[in-house]
């Protein structure tokens, strides 16, 4: 994840780096997020340094995806995505952090929204914020590509394993409504 750090989006009130295992011990917060009962071996560690708090480290554990830190809309919550899987933490609060309900394979940041978008292989995630995380039902057998803010609107297309094609979606921001999904069971 070293060279994965998005903080230049949005305006943030901390800073995130990778000069790992220099502060106290003490101050080492494990944040994980278990979903399926399972130990987890690896971990990618950042150092916060929260602007007006005292600086800490963070193990995030992982999943299977991409890796990242990420400003948010909201200057006080950073965005931590460990191998997919996704936490929203407050630095001044570390252990008041919130998952992410999706495998996270994909990450996109709307200045002009403002939105932080989380993209999965099957579903879609927007956090405003504002405080609540939206999740899309599910539009994708398998795969979600091409995703790009237009107006108010989220665009994209979603494989449709059936009938061996992509197809195009979109989301209205204001009222969260997925339009043209053809994902059936």
């Amino acid at each position: 994840m070293e060279n994965n750090v998005h903080l230049e989006a949005f305006a943030a009130n901390y800073e995130v780096t990778y000069q790992l295992r220099t502060i106290d011990p003490e101050q080492i917060y494990r944040i994980s997020h278990d979903r399926e009962g399972k130990s987890h071996l690896a971990v990618d560690t950042l150092q916060i340094t929260p602007h007006g708090g005292k600086r800490w480290e963070g193990e995030f554990f992982q999943g299977s995806g991409i890796s990242g830190a990420y400003s948010t809309p909201n200057p006080d919550v950073l965005c931590v995505v460990s191998a997919g899987e996704g936490y929203l933490v407050d630095p001044l609060r570390p252990l008041e952090f919130r998952v992410l309900t999706i495998a996270v394979q994909d990450v996109f940041q709307f200045e002009s929204t403002p939105a932080i978008v989380f993209v999965s292989f099957t579903a879609i995630a927007i956090y405003n914020g504002l405080g609540d995380i939206w999740v899309s039902e599910r539009i994708s057998w398998d795969g979600i590509r091409g995703i790009k803010i237009q107006a108010d609107k989220i665009l994209g297309q979603a494989w449709l394993a059936p009938s061996n094609e992509w197809y195009d979606f979109s989301i209205d921001l204001a009222t969260r409504t997925v339009h043209g999904n053809r994902f059936e069971i």
